[in-house]
Protein backbone atom coordinates (compact mmCIF):
# COMPACT_ATOMS: atom_id res chain seq x y z
CA UNK A 1 0.00 0.00 0.00
CA UNK A 2 2.73 2.37 0.68
CA UNK A 3 4.58 2.05 -2.41
CA UNK A 4 1.32 2.65 -4.49
CA UNK A 5 1.29 5.96 -2.54
CA UNK A 6 5.00 6.66 -3.28
CA UNK A 7 3.82 5.98 -6.97
CA UNK A 8 0.93 7.92 -7.22
CA UNK A 9 2.69 11.07 -5.29
CA UNK A 10 5.46 10.60 -7.49
CA UNK A 11 3.02 11.27 -10.46
CA UNK A 12 1.14 13.55 -9.20
CA UNK A 13 4.33 15.60 -8.88
CA UNK A 14 5.71 15.30 -12.16
CA UNK A 15 2.66 16.44 -13.64
CA UNK A 16 1.47 19.16 -11.68
CA UNK A 17 5.35 20.35 -12.10
CA UNK A 18 5.16 20.14 -15.77
CA UNK A 19 1.85 22.26 -15.26
CA UNK A 20 2.99 25.36 -13.33
CA UNK A 21 6.71 25.82 -14.50
CA UNK A 22 7.75 22.30 -16.42
CA UNK A 23 9.35 21.68 -20.08
CA UNK A 24 9.11 18.98 -21.67
CA UNK A 25 10.88 17.57 -25.09
CA UNK A 26 9.27 15.20 -27.22
CA UNK A 27 10.53 12.99 -30.12
CA UNK A 28 7.16 11.44 -32.74
CA UNK A 29 6.60 9.14 -35.41
CA UNK A 30 4.25 10.40 -37.72
CA UNK A 31 1.52 9.54 -40.24
CA UNK A 32 -0.21 11.57 -42.46
CA UNK A 33 -3.20 11.43 -44.65
CA UNK A 34 -3.84 13.87 -47.64
CA UNK A 35 -7.06 16.08 -48.23
CA UNK A 36 -8.14 18.44 -50.37
CA UNK A 37 -5.76 19.65 -53.30
CA UNK A 38 -2.76 17.27 -51.77
CA UNK A 39 -5.12 14.18 -52.11
CA UNK A 40 -5.67 15.33 -55.67
CA UNK A 41 -1.87 14.74 -56.04
CA UNK A 42 -1.08 12.33 -53.69
CA UNK A 43 -3.83 9.45 -52.64
CA UNK A 44 -1.39 7.50 -50.83
CA UNK A 45 -1.19 8.03 -46.77
CA UNK A 46 2.39 8.91 -45.53
CA UNK A 47 4.29 6.67 -42.99
CA UNK A 48 7.04 8.14 -43.13
CA UNK A 49 7.11 10.96 -40.53
CA UNK A 50 8.91 12.20 -37.83
CA UNK A 51 8.63 15.54 -35.62
CA UNK A 52 10.31 17.03 -32.87
CA UNK A 53 8.67 19.53 -30.30
CA UNK A 54 9.47 21.63 -27.22
CA UNK A 55 6.85 22.80 -25.34
CA UNK A 56 7.06 25.15 -21.83
CA UNK A 57 4.89 26.70 -19.62
CA UNK A 58 4.07 30.30 -19.44
CA UNK A 59 1.84 30.39 -16.71
CA UNK A 60 -0.67 27.82 -15.36
CA UNK A 61 -2.18 25.93 -17.96
CA UNK A 62 -0.31 28.39 -20.65
CA UNK A 63 2.10 26.47 -23.24
CA UNK A 64 4.23 27.68 -25.70
CA UNK A 65 7.37 26.11 -27.97
CA UNK A 66 8.25 25.02 -31.26
CA UNK A 67 8.21 21.94 -33.67
CA UNK A 68 10.17 21.13 -36.53
CA UNK A 69 9.00 17.91 -38.56
CA UNK A 70 9.93 15.73 -42.12
CA UNK A 71 6.49 13.91 -44.05
CA UNK A 72 6.99 12.26 -47.09
CA UNK A 73 4.48 11.05 -49.68
CA UNK A 74 4.73 8.95 -52.21
CA UNK A 75 2.52 7.29 -55.34
CA UNK A 76 3.72 5.27 -57.95
CA UNK A 77 0.91 6.96 -60.86
CA UNK A 78 2.46 3.97 -63.32
CA UNK A 79 1.91 5.14 -66.94
CA UNK A 80 0.92 8.57 -66.87
CA UNK A 81 1.13 12.31 -68.67
CA UNK A 82 1.85 15.20 -66.60
CA UNK A 83 2.49 19.41 -67.91
CA UNK A 84 5.71 20.51 -66.62
CA UNK A 85 6.15 24.21 -68.08
CA UNK A 86 3.70 24.25 -70.35
CA UNK A 87 4.90 20.73 -71.89
CA UNK A 88 3.25 17.66 -71.97
CA UNK A 89 5.34 14.52 -70.75
CA UNK A 90 4.51 10.90 -70.85
CA UNK A 91 5.69 8.03 -68.95
CA UNK A 92 5.77 5.75 -66.33
CA UNK A 93 5.71 8.60 -62.91
CA UNK A 94 6.67 7.93 -59.11
CA UNK A 95 5.47 11.00 -57.50
CA UNK A 96 7.23 12.54 -54.35
CA UNK A 97 6.56 15.35 -52.27
CA UNK A 98 8.74 15.97 -49.01
CA UNK A 99 7.38 18.39 -46.35
CA UNK A 100 9.65 20.48 -43.18
CA UNK A 101 7.11 22.15 -41.04
CA UNK A 102 9.03 24.80 -38.98
CA UNK A 103 6.08 26.25 -36.53
CA UNK A 104 5.84 28.19 -32.90
CA UNK A 105 3.14 26.41 -30.64
CA UNK A 106 0.99 27.98 -28.51
CA UNK A 107 -2.28 25.48 -26.97
CA UNK A 108 -3.58 24.84 -23.06
CA UNK A 109 -3.12 22.15 -20.56
CA UNK A 110 -6.48 20.85 -19.54
CA UNK A 111 -6.51 20.10 -15.50
CA UNK A 112 -6.07 16.11 -15.00
CA UNK A 113 -4.55 14.68 -12.19
CA UNK A 114 -3.18 11.23 -14.32
CA UNK A 115 -3.09 12.68 -18.00
CA UNK A 116 -1.64 15.69 -19.39
CA UNK A 117 -4.21 16.11 -21.97
CA UNK A 118 -3.43 19.61 -24.23
CA UNK A 119 -4.78 21.72 -27.20
CA UNK A 120 -3.00 24.30 -29.50
CA UNK A 121 -1.78 26.13 -32.81
CA UNK A 122 0.82 25.94 -34.23
CA UNK A 123 1.74 29.04 -36.86
CA UNK A 124 4.78 29.13 -39.30
CA UNK A 125 6.14 28.13 -42.80
CA UNK A 126 6.42 24.84 -44.07
CA UNK A 127 8.87 24.12 -47.27
CA UNK A 128 7.55 21.73 -49.96
CA UNK A 129 9.10 20.18 -52.60
CA UNK A 130 7.15 17.71 -55.25
CA UNK A 131 9.06 15.82 -57.53
CA UNK A 132 8.05 13.25 -60.68
CA UNK A 133 10.32 10.78 -61.86
CA UNK A 134 10.16 8.71 -65.16
CA UNK A 135 13.30 6.38 -65.77
CA UNK A 136 16.54 8.39 -64.96
CA UNK A 137 14.51 12.33 -65.53
CA UNK A 138 13.34 14.05 -62.58
CA UNK A 139 11.04 16.89 -62.91
CA UNK A 140 11.03 19.45 -59.73
CA UNK A 141 6.96 20.36 -59.76
CA UNK A 142 7.20 22.38 -56.43
CA UNK A 143 10.00 23.92 -54.59
CA UNK A 144 8.28 26.69 -52.31
CA UNK A 145 7.96 28.36 -48.94
CA UNK A 146 4.44 28.11 -47.87
CA UNK A 147 3.14 30.24 -44.43
CA UNK A 148 0.72 27.71 -42.61
CA UNK A 149 -1.02 26.68 -39.75
CA UNK A 150 -1.56 24.17 -37.43
CA UNK A 151 -4.51 22.92 -35.12
CA UNK A 152 -3.38 20.27 -32.23
CA UNK A 153 -5.21 18.28 -29.81
CA UNK A 154 -2.99 15.77 -28.10
CA UNK A 155 -2.41 14.00 -25.01
CA UNK A 156 0.59 12.90 -22.78
CA UNK A 157 0.61 9.69 -20.43
CA UNK A 158 3.30 10.03 -17.68
CA UNK A 159 5.44 6.44 -17.07
CA UNK A 160 4.78 6.19 -13.27
CA UNK A 161 8.08 6.40 -12.08
CA UNK A 162 10.09 8.73 -14.58
CA UNK A 163 10.18 12.11 -15.96
CA UNK A 164 9.31 10.35 -19.43
CA UNK A 165 5.82 9.85 -21.18
CA UNK A 166 4.13 8.66 -23.85
CA UNK A 167 2.53 11.63 -26.42
CA UNK A 168 -0.20 10.89 -28.54
CA UNK A 169 -1.77 14.01 -30.94
CA UNK A 170 -3.60 14.51 -34.01
CA UNK A 171 -3.05 17.81 -36.30
CA UNK A 172 -4.48 19.03 -39.26
CA UNK A 173 -1.78 21.16 -41.15
CA UNK A 174 -2.62 23.72 -44.06
CA UNK A 175 -0.13 25.53 -45.95
CA UNK A 176 -1.29 28.56 -47.85
CA UNK A 177 -0.86 28.44 -51.65
CA UNK A 178 1.90 31.13 -53.08
CA UNK A 179 1.74 32.73 -56.87
CA UNK A 180 3.08 30.03 -58.24
CA UNK A 181 1.77 26.86 -56.12
CA UNK A 182 -1.41 25.17 -54.72
CA UNK A 183 -2.08 25.53 -50.77
CA UNK A 184 -1.58 22.09 -49.27
CA UNK A 185 -3.74 20.33 -46.47
CA UNK A 186 -3.06 16.54 -44.31
CA UNK A 187 -4.11 15.25 -41.21
CA UNK A 188 -0.78 14.00 -39.18
CA UNK A 189 -1.07 11.69 -36.27
CA UNK A 190 2.17 11.22 -34.07
CA UNK A 191 3.12 8.94 -31.48
CA UNK A 192 6.14 8.62 -29.17
CA UNK A 193 8.00 9.68 -26.38
CA UNK A 194 7.69 12.96 -24.36
CA UNK A 195 10.26 14.27 -21.68
CA UNK A 196 8.86 16.35 -18.27
CA UNK A 197 11.26 18.54 -16.26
Amino acid sequence: MRSIFIIISVLFFSIQNFAQTGSMWSLQWEAALPVGETRSLMKNNSYKGISFEYKKCFRQNIIYGGRVAYNSFYENKGLSTIEIDNTLVSGYFQNYMNIVPIMLTAGYLFNNRQLVPYAGLGVGTYYIQSKSITGSQTYITENAWHFGFSPEVGLTIPFIVSNFGLNLNAKYNYAVKTKNTPGHSWFSFGIGLSFMY
